[in-house]
């Protein structure tokens, strides 16, 4: 009974409430007959749909612009003034100091002489040795090196050093002389005495280079023979003088000099006022020469000797002959001009250092010397000239260097 209670209940509720449902327009715009006047359809009336309700009309949405924001009014902004950049450090760079080694002192420790001992008497008669005070520097005797170089001998008729940059030197000469002219006959011996002086620079602006020069002075009495006669004890001097240039390298008393330069020698015959064995008259006669020396130094060391050999050409550039005939009656002063000519020289000279570090040098020698047919010259008297002749000079030579 119950359980038809509840179904029963809800049932009439739902059929209340269908008139009012059927009545509800669901769009309020459109005007609807009231209930009472609806009209509805019968069995004859064909099915109209009902109208369509009428759209709500659209609204304009077209966008606006807004309106330009406008600051309010106020105080007008200071403008920024950014702050200057500060400047950048510079990097400096500082060199480190430059290496600088350790004096190292190269003067020869001072000479210290050892104390002077003196016996001192004591008690018993017994000694004892004592040093002696010493009361001034000048009671210390001066050192000296004794092995220190000197100058080395460097050539014949010079002086130089491999251990300083400038030499002299002096000295003096023995020698013979032979003279021949072949085509005349005639011969002399002459014996010889000389003095010499040289000097030598190798302190010059170029490397190696050297420069020198060499004076000899020569005296002596000559014997002369030819067709004319025999003439003893006749007077002869003879001069010379060099100057040279050259290149080289020596090393420790061993190497080699190349030179070269200009030579003048002069010749003095003095006969005048002389008659021979067969009664011809004498004359003066001079020889001026110019040449051109080449030669090279050898130099080496043996057995604590310094020994140098110079070997030399010379060649001529020109000569010139004077034969005083002027001094014999009916005859006039002859001048003959050589053009062609030659000398060979050399020595071997030895050396060694003295005490005060100077040197003492000596040894042998030869020159030699052929000249050829000089120019003629033509006088009233007739043609005179200065034939071939060759001479030839040995000889030793000793020598002070410093």
């Amino acid at each position: 009974m119950k359980q038809r209670a509840a179904f029963f209940f809800p049932t009439i509720a739902v059929l209340a409430m269908a008139p009012a449902a059927f009545a509800w327009n669901p769009y309020p715009d459109v005007d609807s007959p009231p209930p009472d006047e609806r009209a509805y359809p019968t069995a004859t009336d064909s099915y109209q749909p009902p109208a369509k309700p009428a759209l709500r009309p659209k609204i304009n949405m077209a966008p606006t612009v807004p309106a330009a924001y406008v600051a309010p009014a106020g105080p007008a902004p200071v403008s920024y003034v950014a702050p200057a950049p500060r400047p950048q450090p510079q990097a400096v760079y500082v060199a480190p100091p430059a290496y600088q080694p350790p004096a190292v002192s190269t003067a020869a420790p001072a000479y210290m002489p050892p104390p002077a001992m003196a016996r001192v008497p004591v008690e018993n008669d017994a000694v004892i040795a004592a040093p002696v005070a010493v009361a001034s520097d000048d009671d210390i005797p001066s050192p000296r090196r004794i092995d220190a170089p000197g100058p080395v001998y460097n050539g014949n008729s010079n002086a130089a050093g491999n251990s300083t940059d400038k030499a002299w030197s002096f000295g003096v000469e023995g020698f013979a002389d032979w003279y021949r002219e072949p085509s005349a006959t005639v011969k002399t011996v002459t014996a010889y005495g000389a003095l010499t002086a040289g000097y030598q620079d190798f302190d010059l602006p170029w490397s190696h280079w050297f420069t020198g020069a060499d004076l000899r002075a020569s005296y002596g009495r000559s014997d002369y023979k030819s067709v004319s006669g025999t003439l003893n004890n006749t007077p002869e001097q003879e001069y010379e003088g060099r100057w040279k240039l050259g290149y080289g390298i020596v090393e420790d008393g061993r190497g080699a000099r190349y030179y070269s330069g200009l030579g003048l020698r002069y010749f003095h015959d003095a006969l005048k006022g002389t008659v021979t064995s067969l009664g011809y008259d004498g004359y003066d006669r001079n020889i001026t020469q110019f040449y051109l020396p080449l030669g090279v130094d050898l130099q080496m060391r043996y057995a604590g000797w310094d020994i140098s050999s110079e070997l030399e050409y010379d060649r001529l550039i020109r000569g010139f002959v004077s034969s005083r005939l002027g001094d014999i009656p009916g005859y006039e002063d002859a001048w003959n001009r050589q053009t062609d000519g030659y000398g060979l020289r050399a020595d071997l000279m030895f050396s060694q250092p003295t005490e005060s570090g100077n040197r003492y040098a000596f040894g042998p020698f030869v020159r030699w010397w052929s000249m050829e047919d000089s120019k003629t010259d033509s006088q009233a008297a007739g043609t005179f000239l200065e034939p071939h002749n060759t001479r030839l000079q040995l000889g030793a030579a000793l020598k002070y260097l410093f």
